[in-house]
């Protein structure tokens, strides 16, 4: 682990002298890793397919284009550790003010009336059998301001609090600054062997009722997200996969249905021309395995919904904000033969005088506008106490 003056110190560094940074642990690490991009801007890529055979430190939105383009941070500027970190930092003496050229953010807050009738739309459209489940999402500011906030210090405990997520922070002059603790893996593997899960449903954590069984609308929504995975996998030429049993697993003060995914791209030889055009004598490149994965995978039922093209349409057409990064993917993409990517859940973007929070529901024929705006509200919670904890 590193020490929060270390940290700062490398923030501080790498927001003046460089044109973008992210640093982040792994779920389950002590270990910090960092990128910094030193020579160049940051890649704005505006299309899918050109993260095809790359590899650095990738930050990607709900949908990908050019007004709302993915980042790729150059492996080149990789720091492994925390002495790696620490070292970057060490010489830095300079002025620092947390987010003092941010600009005022942009936002829609939703009010509970025209939720509901989102809600209402997408219920009735459920039911008529146009799809299956939607993920509607909202945005929340909140108003505060601590001339002496410091990230480090938040990053920090968002690590304590949820060790078993994937914690991070990135900063480009034109995103700004976002922050979380994601718990939804989305592909992690090497040398062809990779694990991926099926994340959903949402309830307080209480040791007293972890181990009841879950209410049928959030099996049913849960079993729409394994289903859509395998359907994906298998429609790639992937049949050697195990599934796990649905299981309750904890994220800090809240809960979720999981299932946990692991396959082998060694037997993928038969994909789709659609999916996997550049094969080699029918055998795949690891690297290219990896995008087509994530192409197939991305954006899951866990924050789209079913049909994945039907559920995508609605929620541009109905919500009113744009989502940027929040429900896109990030981590680390082809490192070392190495992906580590994660779905962008419990974020926020970071302002001096606030912090911009995100959640999403997953509607289905079951529920219920008041308790799926509740569920968005203790999920926004999760980071609003976070950033008010670490500050005392």
């Amino acid at each position: 682990m590193i020490d929060c003056v270390h940290l700062q110190k490398f923030i501080a560094k790498a927001c003046t002298q460089s044109s973008g940074f992210a640093i982040w642990f792994l779920p389950g690490s002590e270990i910090p890793m960092a990128m910094v991009q030193q020579h160049s801007e940051v890649e704005k890529i505006s299309k899918m397919r050109q993260l095809e055979r790359r590899s650095g430190f990738v930050v990607a939105p709900f949908v990908i284009s050019e007004q709302n383009p993915a980042l790729l941070f150059s492996a080149s500027g990789l720091l492994h550790n925390a002495e790696e970190i620490a070292r970057y930092g060490d010489d830095f003496d300079g002025d620092f003010v947390f987010g003092n050229n941010e600009a005022t953010p942009i936002y829609v807050n939703t009010p509970y009336q025209e939720f509901a009738g989102q809600c209402e739309q997408a219920i009735a459209l459920i039911r008529s059998g146009a799809m299956d489940k939607v993920v509607l999402s909202r945005q929340k500011f909140i108003t505060g301001s601590d001339a002496s906030f410091q990230p480090a210090s938040l990053l920090l405990f968002l690590k304590q609090k949820y060790p078993t997520a994937f914690v991070f922070l990135f900063y480009t002059p034109v995103t700004g600054w976002w922050m979380g603790a994601t718990p939804e893996l989305l592909l992690r593997g090497r040398a062809g062997e990779y694990q991926t899960m099926a994340l959903a449903g949402t309830r307080p954590f209480n040791p007293l009722t972890h181990t009841l069984p879950w209410p049928e609308k959030e099996q049913l929504e849960q079993k729409f997200v394994t289903d859509y995975i395998i359907e994906k996998l298998h429609a790639g030429g992937i049949t050697d996969l195990s599934c796990s049993a649905p299981h309750t697993r904890q994220a800090g003060s809240v809960e979720h249905i999981c299932t946990e995914i692991s396959f082998s791209s060694g037997n993928a030889v038969e994909l789709p021309q659609a999916l996997h055009p550049e094969a080699i004598n029918g055998v795949a490149h690891s690297d290219t395995v990896n995008f087509d994965l994530l192409q197939a995978l991305h954006p899951t039922p866990a924050v789209c919904g079913m049909p994945a093209d039907v559920a995508k349409d609605f929620i541009l057409k109905t919500e009113k904000h744009n989502r940027e990064y929040y429900t896109g993917f990030l981590g680390m993409l082809n490192i070392k033969e190495q992906t580590d990517v994660y779905v962008n859940l419990r974020c926020m973007r970071l302002f001096p005088h606030g912090k911009l929070l995100y959640a999403g529901a997953g509607i289905t024929a079951g529920s219920d506008p008041e308790r799926e705006w509740n569920e968005m509200e203790m999920k926004m919670q999760i980071m609003a106490s976070a950033f008010d904890n670490s500050a005392r």
